[in-house]
């Protein structure tokens, strides 16, 4: 029986880890966007600006 709940737990793990990947071009989309918000918030007229966002 502890067996089937080790296969069990494996396959369940599988296939949450095959749901949480995401592709390249989701990767890099999300990398631009991180590096844009960082850019905005550190503008010369933002308040944030001194403490360099990036």
């Amino acid at each position: 029986m502890e067996d089937l709940k080790n296969i069990q737990f494996a396959e369940i793990l599988e296939t949450l880890s095959e749901n949480l990947s995401i592709t390249e071009t989701q990767h890099n989309a999300a990398v631009k966007s991180y590096i844009a918000v960082g850019n905005w918030l550190s503008k010369d007229d933002s308040l944030l600006k001194p403490y360099e966002p990036k």
